[in-house]
């Protein structure tokens, strides 16, 4: 199942407009470009395309007026804001090579991710700070000549608990 079966059912259960739904499904086909799909199940996927699809169909809508119910889709706010930084960053650093970039300034993108940002700190200053992220690479590793995505943190630290071993 993927992001695109959410957006669809939403548009059928007349909860957006045809041209939002329409939207949201070219930012889900521009996002397969960004590493948010990796990151986050299809429905948080889906309410991040929806809300961005929003505040670009309509120039005058902010983050505020937007209440999307996030408890019935079992969402937390700031994952859906992380998925639409992603995108916003790939329609700032590459305009021209999406569906949806050579259709808005890049001034609305810029201005559409400083929007989402404070809205992001907003929501860590009420938490108890910020979450820390664990890094994904170690930096001692080097470079073995693959790229990996490490998805399971606690694989990583098995991993790097057996080269220490070894190289003892």
């Amino acid at each position: 199942m993927n992001c695109t079966f959410f957006i669809t059912n939403v548009y059928l259960l007349h909860l957006v407009s045809k041209e939002i739904a329409r939207l949201a499904w070219k930012i889900a086909l521009d996002s397969y470009r960004t590493f948010a799909p990796l990151k986050y199940p299809p429905h948080i996927l889906a309410l991040a395309y929806l809300h961005l699809a929003t505040l670009l169909h309509s120039p005058t809508s902010t983050t505020e007026d937007l209440h999307i119910p996030y408890n019935t889709f079992v969402a937390k706010p700031s994952y859906v804001n992380a998925v639409m930084i992603d995108v916003l960053d790939l329609y700032i650093h590459h305009l021209a090579h999406t569906r949806v970039g050579p259709d808005y300034p890049l001034t609305k993108f810029i201005n559409l991710q400083i929007l989402v940002r404070r809205e992001l700190g907003a929501e860590d200053d009420e938490e108890d700070g910020p979450v820390e992220i664990p890094p994904l690479r170690d930096a001692s590793a080097g470079d073995r000549g693959t790229v990996r995505f490490i998805l399971d943190w606690d694989r990583i630290v098995r991993e790097n608990a057996i080269l220490e071993s070894m190289q003892r």
